[in-house]
């Protein structure tokens, strides 16, 4: 009997990724991702998306973003009762995305049933962070380059994709047929991650096309290191918003690798995140999916946030927590605070992040930098370095340095200083 193939989902769109390969009557997963973005979008994840969940024999899961893997709680909460097969690296951080996820999805139901906006009475989550730890206990983590059966006549194996941490391609073999599904491709020479490993024959390819054709420009690690000493000549402060899961080990390694090459001066690094500091760890325990200038690094007992102050403000972004933390920070003549601020949640909530920091740069023109317990002698520099687009997941460093201003005390319109793009 030959083998068939259906799209559940990331058809039409980028999100939702979710595939059902059915062999001999048994029925395989290839990733189980939440819609993300638009609501007419993430209205999708609320209707049925596998008929008789209880009926499907595995999940294959190419790596953690939620896209891939955040529908998984709801499969399980459905009847889904078989396992889940990723790599340890995904295992590990799963065990962190996917309860965060439910958090998130149960504060939008409060939220909703204080504020009475929604028309559900009462409005639900569409799982809980207890459904969440449930699924954990269905993952069954496989190395890479090994061979797995997942059901009579189907075997599995996963290669590094080199997108995130633990991230695979899955080649599917179904009596014969060689099914490739590439999951989310990272590219070759990026910090911290191995390449991707090539695949050298498919019968069939199953390929994401988020980018196309589309080049990725280089001097990532230049641009960053300009901007860091313009600001540290200053006496500035940088803004980062960055994603909780690479994005933000991504900036640290960068930053440790120009401090160590004396590029720039050791300064103080503050992730204004739990979760990314917990990812943080998780990277440092997996040296199969790093390169072997990180491996080298962690062998060594080098730590990729040797400046990270372990104090986070809170566990979420807010305008007055970012505002006094900065407050706290030492001024234009006792050096920089690199504010590296991991978001937690959806993609949406990352594009955001952007519009609250202008917002907390004119809080600070206003109070004047903390009234009149600490005043500085000239205008705060601040600069903001923000990814380039909404889904950035392919770059070897996702931020572009929208703006570089020296704001005016007065309250006026900022003056800019420079403006620089690196790759995405």
């Amino acid at each position: 009997m030959s083998a068939t193939l259906q799209f559940l989902g990331a058809a039409g769109t980028v999100t939702g990724s979710m595939h059902l390969v059915t062999t001999r009557g048994r029925r395989i997963l290839l990733d189980c991702g939440l819609f993300q973005g638009m609501k007419q979008l993430r209205l999708r994840n609320w209707r049925e998306r596998v008929p008789d969940p209880a009926s499907v024999t595995a999940v294959l899961l190419s790596h953690a973003h939620i896209d891939h893997s955040g529908y998984l709680p709801l499969l399980s909460r459905l009847g889904y009762r078989g396992p889940i097969y990723c790599t340890p690296g995904t295992a590990d951080l799963l065990a962190v995305v996917l309860p965060d996820a439910a958090r998130l999805q149960e504060e939008e139901a409060d939220r909703a049933n204080r504020k009475g906006y929604s028309k559900h009475q009462p409005a639900l989550p569409l799982y809980t962070e207890r459904d969440a730890r449930t699924t954990l206990a269905q993952l069954a983590p496989r190395g890479y380059d090994t061979s797995l059966t997942v059901v009579d006549g189907a075997t599995a194996l996963l290669r590094p994709a080199g997108h995130i941490l633990g991230s695979a391609t899955v080649e599917l073999d179904c009596e014969g047929t060689r099914l490739v599904f590439s999951g989310d491709l990272g590219r070759y020479d990026r910090p911290i991650l191995r390449d991707p490993e090539p695949v050298s024959a498919a019968d069939v390819l199953l390929v994401e096309s988020t980018y196309g054709d589309r080049p990725h420009p280089t001097g990532a690690e230049d641009d960053l290191a300009r901007v860091v000493n313009d600001a540290a000549g200053r006496g500035g402060v940088i803004l980062v918003p960055a994603f909780a899961v690479d994005r933000t080990q991504e900036l640290l390694w960068m930053l440790r690798r120009l401090e160590r090459a004396g590029r720039v001066p050791a300064l103080p690094v503050y992730i204004d995140s739990p979760m990314a500091i917990e990812v943080t760890d998780i990277y440092r325990r997996h040296p199969e999916d790093c390169d072997a200038d990180f491996t080298r690094a962690l062998a060594a007992g080098e730590r990729i946030e040797a400046n990270v102050r372990r104090d986070p403000v809170q566990p979420r972004l807010e305008r007055r927590a970012t505002l006094e933390a900065i407050e706290r920070a030492p001024g234009p003549d006792h050096g920089l605070l690199h504010r590296v601020l991991g978001v937690e949640g959806r993609a949406e909530h990352a594009v955001a992040v952007a519009g609250e920091l202008a917002a907390v740069l004119f809080q600070l023109v206003r109070a004047n930098l903390g009234g009149g317990s600490r005043r500085h002698s000239s205008p705060p520099y601040v600069a903001i370095l923000t990814f380039s687009g909404w889904h950035s997941q392919a770059g070897s460093i996702p931020y572009r340095l929208i703006s570089s201003r020296s704001l005016s005390r007065d309250g006026g319109t900022p003056v800019d200083q420079s403006l620089c793009s690196s790759s995405k």
